[in-house]
Formats: structure tokens, C-alpha cells, sequence
């Protein structure tokens, strides 16, 4: 229900923060229109800006951050970007203070935050700490290195990333072969938190190594009490050895498909012993499309990973029917093997069923 109550909030945000951007380009010939905006951080969110923070410089990234987590007690933070930065990547930059909440939205047009070194952009949580949020609004876009050993974001310990229509993560790739270096080359989200998209795109995120430490080009997810929940945008176009675009671990305690919300390849992965599995929850108002569904384990083998998946529950929820089956193609079994032998197709051998379980073709 907690994270049921935080999607909804997302969402009446997401609206406001559309409409406000549109009445303020616009002119509704009865002079009532709030002020244009203008770059710097301002206290509050829209439609409710309170001041700006006139000893932050506008456009300055770390200084917007340590002046909210210096001051998350005031409540959320919105930051107008008004023109493109670069920053130096870094694995201590951080929103990591209890109840840290910050808005990002681009002035008049995309603006862009460059990453331009190895690190991360932005990291959201820390140890003891509650209440941690970052949205990125309508025209922002996230823009990776292309020889990094991060991900772009890393959302830990509890916090909250969303992404709204108009904001976009793009062009990292990876080439780590140190499973926390290489995995989730866009987002990584671990240890109980949440990323929520609602509009926007993860794309053209690629993960260049073969070994086994690469997973989600685009997304990956793990960690007890993580809950992942796509409701538009799309997260597509992203490569790594397995899960090119979206990755889910065991350990993830949801994993929802909603509203228009597209995915390229996904992921699902299972315990050692098939002893814990993530399945992906469809709603019944999705309308989205995935391309590609992989099943993986930890078995030395395909028939191993198979034996685990074999009858097992893999869709869930109010949307799972044949019509939605039918939308969800399969892709391989995937063992250990980073080899092709290390896959095997799952359609000749398998199908999911109306009620969301993988059964064995009738012979």
C-alpha cells in the first residue's frame, strides 16, 4: 500500500508539473499566468514555487545538492536547469540526507547533464536515511561516458527515483568486468528502493563486456523489498550480455507493467536451486509492448535452468490473459554460460499459459 500511495503521488506530480510548464509558455489573454520561470533552485514544486535559492549559483550541480541535503527539513526542492553542464563522474555525489527531495526540470528546451568521466551522475540514498527522492521532469536529459565503470544512477538504501515525460538517460557505456561496476550501465536500483517511470526513455545504454558481470544495459534491480514500477516511457535499445535492456534479480519484490510502458529485453533471474523468483507483474490498463523475455538461473546448465523455470509461475496480475500473453515474446533460457551454448530457445520447448505459468509444449 506505501508504495501503491507513492505511485499515485508520482502521478498527480507528473500532471502538474506538465500543466504548469504549458501555461507558462503560453498566454491565456486573462494576464492570470504565474511569472515565466527561470533557472536556479527554488524552494517548493510546482505550481507552488516559493523562492528562488539565491545563494545557490543556478546552474551549479553540486551546489544545488548540498544545499538540499543541508535543508531537506524545509521540504521539496525544485531545480530549473537552464542550460547544459558537464560534471566529473563520482561515486560520493549524493542526495543522502532523511527526507532530501528534488525536482529537475529543463528551461524552454532539453538540457543536458554530461557525465565526463568514470563515476556516476547522481547517488540516492545512504545508510539510516529516509524519505530521499529525485524526479527528473520535462526537458532532462541524463548523457553517459562512453568508457565508464558506473552506472549513471545508483538508487540504494531505501530512496525513490522517478522519471516523468520529457526526461531521457542515454549514451553510457560500460566496460567493467566488476559485477558493481557493470550492471545497470543506466540505473542501478538496489536495497529496498524504488524507481518509478511514468514517461521519458532509457536509451542507447551499452554494456560492452562478455563477461557475466553484465546485466541491464538499461535497468537493473535487486535487493529485498525493491519495487519497480513502469507506467509509460520506454526503456529500449540498451545491450548487455544479459538483460540487455532490463534486468531483474531474484530478491526484487516487484516488478510492475502498467499504462503505456514499453521494454526492449528483459531479464527475470532465479535463485540458486530456484529458491526465490521475481515475477513480472502486468495491470490490467497496460497497453505497452515488450520484446523479448529471458529466463536465467545460476544452473551450470540449460537443463538445470530450465528444471527451476519448468511450471513455474512467470506473469502475475490483474492483465495476465491470453490476449497480454500473446504480446510477450520469449527469448531464451540463459545459464550461467555467457556462451551461446549458454542459451537455448524457450518457444520451442515452452510456452506461458493464460494463467501466467511456463508449461512444456504439448507434443
Amino acid at each position: 500500500m506505501k508504495h501503491k500511495l507513492r505511485v499515485i503521488g508520482i502521478i498527480a506530480l507528473a500532471v502538474i508539473i506538465g500543466f504548469i510548464a504549458t501555461a507558462c509558455d503560453e498566454d491565456n489573454n486573462g494576464g492570470n499566468n504565474p511569472p515565466p520561470l527561470t533557472a536556479g533552485l527554488f524552494a517548493g514544486i510546482l505550481p507552488n514555487l516559493g523562492e528562488r535559492v539565491t545563494d545557490v549559483e543556478a546552474n551549479d550541480l553540486q551546489a544545488v545538492l548540498d544545499h538540499v541535503n543541508a535543508n531537506a527539513a524545509d521540504g521539496h526542492f525544485t531545480w530549473i536547469l537552464g542550460e547544459n553542464i558537464a560534471v566529473d563522474g563520482s561515486t560520493t555525489r549524493a542526495l543522502n540526507q532523511t527526507d532530501a527531495r528534488l525536482t529537475i526540470i529543463g528551461l524552454g528546451q532539453e538540457r543536458t547533464i554530461s557525465v565526463t568521466s568514470n563515476g556516476r551522475i547522481f547517488t540516492l540514498g545512504a545508510e539510516g536515511q529516509t524519505g530521499i527522492s529525485l524526479t527528473l521532469g520535462n526537458n532532462i536529459a541524463l548523457v553517459g561516458f562512453n568508457a565508464n565503470d558506473n552506472g549513471m544512477v545508483l538508487v540504494e538504501q531505501t530512496a525513490a527515483f522517478t522519471m516523468l515525460a520529457g526526461s531521457e538517460i542515454r549514451g553510457n557505456t560500460n566496460s567493467g568486468n566488476a559485477i558493481a561496476n557493470n550492471v545497470g550501465t543506466a540505473v542501478y536500483v538496489v536495497s529496498g528502493s524504488s524507481f518509478t517511470m511514468l514517461g521519458g526513455s532509457i536509451t542507447g545504454n551499452h554494456s560492452t563486456t562478455t563477461e557475466n558481470t553484465a546485466r541491464g544495459g538499461g535497468l537493473f534491480a535487486s535487493g529485498a523489498g525493491t519495487v519497480i514500477t513502469l507506467a509509460g516511457g520506454n526503456i529500449t535499445g540498451n545491450t548487455a550480455v544479459w538483460g540487455g535492456d532490463m534486468f531483474v534479480m531474484d530478491s526484487v519484490a516487484s516488478f510492475t507493467l502498467s499504462g503505456t510502458a514499453s521494454v526492449g529485453t528483459v531479464g527475470l533471474h532465479a535463485a540458486t536451486n530456484a529458491t526465490a523468483f521475481t515475477l513480472l507483474t502486468v495491470a490490467d490498463d497496460w497497453t505497452g509492448t515488450v520484446s523479448s523475455l529471458n529466463l536465467r538461473g545460476n544452473g551450470s546448465t540449460i537443463a538445470h535452468v530450465i528444471s527451476w523455470w519448468n511450471n513455474r509461475d512467470v506473469l502475475t496480475g490483474p492483465g495476465v490473459n491470453a490476449a497480454n500473453v500473446a504480446r510477450i515474446p520469449l527469448g531464451n533460457f540463459v545459464s550461467v554460460a555467457t556462451s551461446e551454448e549458454g542459451r537455448q530457445p524457450i518457444a520451442p520447448t515452452h510456452h506461458i499459459n493464460a494463467e501466467g505459468v511456463l508449461v512444456a509444449n504439448a507434443p
